[in-house]
C-alpha cells in the first residue's frame, strides 16, 4: 500500500498500481513497478514431447474439422465437438516417436456413435474424378432410417486436405458417385464413411476403407 506523506501533492512512498514511490537522497521519485519474472525452468524432455505431440494431433485434425463437428455431437458433452474428436484421436491415432509422430489411419475415427452401419462397401473408378460407392442397406436396426444419411470423407496428406459429403445420400440409395475436386485427381485418397440420422441426433462409428490411388 502507497502512502502520501504530505498531502495530496506530497511524494508518494511505496506501490500504487503499476507504479512505487520512494524518496532518495530527499526527493521524492516515481518508476514503474518491475515486471521481472521468476526464471522459468527448462523444459524437460518429457514436456517437449508431450507438447509436440499436442501439436502434431491439432495440425492433423484442421481440415476434418466440417466433419468432426457432425460426427463427435454427441460425444462433446462440456466441451467442443473438436476437443471430443481429439481427445479420442490422440490416444488411439497417434503412432510414431518424437520427433517423428505419425497417423494410424485404420484407427482414426471421424465419428463415434450406435447408429447401424452400412455394409458390403465397395469402391470404384467410374471416370478419373468419379468414385463409385456401393453398399448393402443395414437397417433392420431399429434405430436406423431409410433416410439415414451417408457422410464420406477423403484425405489426401499430399495437399493436407479433406474433401467429401455430409449429407444429401439416403442409407436406402445403396450407391453414389461422388465426383472429385480437380485438385484430388491423381492423389493417393484415404477414405471413410460413416452414417447420421437425417435430423442429426444419431450417427454410427466411422469405418476406414483403406487408400484409394486416383489416377
Amino acid at each position: 500500500m502507497a502512502k502520501i506523506k504530505s498531502g495530496i501533492l506530497g511524494g508518494v512512498s511505496g506501490t500504487l498500481g503499476p507504479i512505487t514511490g520512494g524518496i532518495w537522497k530527499g526527493i521524492p521519485y516515481l518508476r514503474a513497478k518491475s515486471n521481472k519474472k521468476k526464471k522459468m525452468k527448462p523444459a524437460t524432455l518429457a514436456q517437449i514431447e508431450s507438447r509436440q505431440k499436442l501439436r502434431f494431433m491439432n495440425n492433423f485434425l484442421v481440415p476434418f474439422h466440417p466433419y468432426l463437428t457432425i460426427g463427435f455431437m454427441h460425444d462433446a458433452e462440456q466441451r467442443t465437438e473438436i476437443s471430443a474428436a481429439f481427445s479420442k484421436n490422440y490416444h488411439i491415432a497417434v503412432g510414431g516417436a518424437y520427433p517423428d509422430y505419425i497417423v494410424n489411419y485404420d484407427k482414426f475415427q471421424i465419428s463415434i456413435g450406435d447408429l447401424p452401419m452400412i455394409t458390403d462397401v465397395t469402391i470404384s473408378r467410374a471416370a478419373p474424378d468419379l468414385l463409385e460407392f456401393t453398399w448393402n442397406d443395414n437397417n433392420s436396426s431399429p434405430k436406423a432410417r431409410c433416410n439415414d444419411q451417408l457422410m464420406l470423407v477423403l484425405y489426401s496428406e499430399e495437399l493436407h486436405k479433406a474433401f467429401g459429403i455430409t449429407g444429401g445420400v439416403d442409407r436406402v440409395a445403396k450407391s453414389y458417385v461422388y465426383k472429385l475436386p480437380p485438385e484430388a485427381v491423381g492423389k493417393q485418397l484415404h477414405v471413410y464413411l460413416s452414417v447420421t440420422s437425417s435430423d442429426r441426433k444419431c450417427i454410427a462409428n466411422s469405418a476406414y476403407f483403406g487408400v484409394l490411388l486416383t489416377i
